[in-house]
């Protein structure tokens, strides 16, 4: 799977460094879209700066599980169906 993201970033307060960021991920194959945010970082150092690109990669992580919990859930719902109604048939 492809995908590209695009990043918008608010600066809060210039002085200690904060910002807001909005980061949009599209995958290319579908042209699907989900958007992750971080409403207040402080980025005055590169382990600060790594832990909002955490934060936004763990929010991503966290909708991929979700998306793939209801794909199995779903999967597993129409195969019971399909056999229990197949065991009506005379």
């Amino acid at each position: 799977m492809s995908a590209t993201w695009d990043t918008k970033i608010t600066v809060i307060s210039i002085s200690a460094k904060v910002v807001s960021v909005c980061a949009t991920r599209t995958d290319t194959t579908t042209g699907k879209t989900s958007t992750y945010y971080v409403a207040r970082a402080v980025i005055s150092t590169p382990a600060q700066k790594l832990a909002v690109i955490n934060s936004l990669w763990d929010q991503h992580q966290e909708w991929v599980d979700r998306q793939t919990s209801i794909g199995n859930l779903i999967s597993t719902l129409e195969a019971d169906a399909n056999d229990m109604l197949q065991d009506r048939e005379p």
